[in-house]
């Protein structure tokens, strides 16, 4: 991990000690995995999807479901403004096979 090469496992241990429950926090970084089933009022979806291929291929099913299970989170408010680029893309691509 970059962070432990930079920082140092001190650093980790100390972020660790300052964490609080989840329920108390003001912020929770998840995995899209870990959140299966949960949902916050707020919900920023990272940009760390590869919507496609280093190929140029589309992106697979799972991934797509991993995707949905991600912007499915928000109760209130979704900001996908990091992936706005690539999702707009994405659909239009996804448009155009359906139509053809």
């Amino acid at each position: 991990m970059r962070i432990v090469d930079e920082l140092g496992t001190g650093y980790l241990r100390a972020l660790a000690q300052r964490s609080v429950v989840e329920a108390a926090a003001h912020y929770v970084i998840s995995t899209v995995h870990r959140a299966k089933g949960l949902e916050w009022k707020r919900v920023k979806v990272a940009n760390d999807f590869r919507l496609r291929g280093a190929d140029g291929s589309p992106m697979p099913d799972e991934k797509l479901r991993l995707l949905y299970v991600a912007v499915t989170r928000a109760q209130h408010v979704l900001d996908v403004s990091e992936l706005r680029d690539e999702l707009l893309r994405l659909f239009s691509l996804r448009r155009q096979d359906r139509s053809a």
